[in-house]
């Protein structure tokens, strides 16, 4: 396996490219499924000059070929998506796999930029350094959101990810920007602009206005274009039901049963996200942790209390944790749970996306017990960070930058 390892890493560039044309060529051909349908009968309706955020199948003036076979539901489930989903959607009209095909791109692009630091860590033990490459480049996850599915939580991915390696080069600016042009695809980036801002009790003021201005801007052109329509994604979200794979939906289901009345899941999750991530920040403070560990323990607290946690919203976590370990050099303990999370989310997402066909609310009994696994491994996980963040040593990947 060493020899095996050594002949990989000779031959990086070679290998990466390879890989690269596999992942570019299925996410061109492969069918469409899943989400990607109703993001494509979305990206029509913008073309069409009808409301982005349409959800009323009877206002739907022209149904596209390659939603057909999609189904009702998909072709008109709700765009809960920010103005910029709307206008790289516009590629589609060339051919309907390019943003997919863009998204790839961007995942390989950072994937490029994580194991070159692999690379650059030779005084990693060559199992470490093998079990990254592993993971980044064999998962099953990736593969399935990348190239099949098409979710636009690779965007997500890939704007957090070039956030934390602009922290690493101490360009705050950059950091602000990447996470504010994120949070114009999918809101919920925003939440986690406290926990990035805050490295060992030291406030980043220019990271904050430049997320912020960078959101605030992009909305405001948005507004020019939709005008008040932008804000109905933002209020269809604050106001969505819980799916099987979210704690919120036990919490949902048990105290309807034990108080006899239906609490809606918008306001479990304010009666239990809001405390949470407040507790994680002050921890964050309290500590002194770094940005990057208290960035991991805020992002675990907001997929434990979302009211969706589908398998996806874990990707950009997942892409996070190489650079995490790359940067805070963690301990075995916490390499243990981080491998532990890994790979349960692995299992989850195939089950998710191969065993049900990615009907996300089938075999409920299942997937009620897979989120139950799944939030307690976050809560050993979260511990794990707050044990270990305290003692983990100076960073050496800045060097490898």
């Amino acid at each position: 396996m060493r020899r095996a390892l050594s002949l990989f890493e000779r031959n990086l560039a070679t290998f990466f490219a390879a890989y690269s044309l596999i992942f570019i060529a299925f996410a061109a051909l492969s069918p469409i499924v899943g989400d990607y349908c109703p993001y494509l009968q979305q990206w029509h309706n913008v073309s069409v000059g009808l409301d982005p955020w349409l959800n009323d199948e009877t206002q739907v003036v022209h149904r596209i070929p390659w939603v057909s076979f999609c189904g009702t539901f998909y072709a008109t489930a709700p765009n809960a998506y920010g103005p910029l989903f709307n206008v790289y959607g516009m590629t589609s009209l060339i051919f309907p796999t390019i943003p997919r095909v863009l998204g790839c791109i961007l995942f390989l692009a950072v994937s490029w930029m994580i194991a070159k630091r692999v690379h650059a860590r030779q005084e990693l033990d060559w199992k470490i350094r093998f079990w990254l490459y592993a993971g980044l480049l064999d998962n099953l996850l990736s593969f399935l959101l990348v190239t099949i599915v098409g979710g636009n939580d690779v965007y997500i991915a890939f704007f957090v990810c070039c956030a934390l390696f602009a922290f690493i080069l101490e360009n705050e600016a950059l950091a602000g920007a990447a996470l504010g042009i994120g949070a114009l695809i999918k809101f919920y980036p925003l939440y986690l602009v406290p926990f990035l801002a805050l490295d060992r009790r030291r406030l980043s003021v220019k990271f904050i206005a430049v997320a912020v201005a960078i959101f605030v801007l992009g909305m405001g052109l948005a507004y020019l274009v939709w005008g008040q329509l932008i804000f109905k994604p933002l209020f269809w979200n604050l106001g969505r039901g819980a799916s099987r794979s979210s704690i919120i939906f036990i919490f949902a289901l048990g105290l309807g049963k034990l108080f006899h009345v239906a609490i809606p899941a918008s306001r479990l999750v304010l009666m239990t996200l809001a405390p949470a991530a407040i507790a994680a920040l002050i921890v964050q403070y309290q500590l002194r942790l770094s940005r990057l560990t208290g960035f991991m323990i805020g992002y675990l607290v907001i997929l434990i209390f979302n009211q969706i946690s589908y398998p996806e919203y874990y990707f950009p976590l997942m892409m996070t944790i190489f650079i995490y370990v790359l940067n805070e050099n963690p301990p075995p303990a916490l390499i243990r749970a981080l491998a532990i999370l890994f790979m349960t989310i692995l299992l989850n997402a195939a089950f998710f996306t191969l065993v049900t066909n990615y009907k996300k609310e089938s075999f409920s009994g299942i997937r009620v017990g897979a989120t139950l696994i799944v939030t307690l491994i976050d809560v050993y996980l979260i511990v794990e960070l707050i044990r270990q963040g305290r003692r983990a040593v100076e960073p050496k990947f800045r060097a490898a930058m």
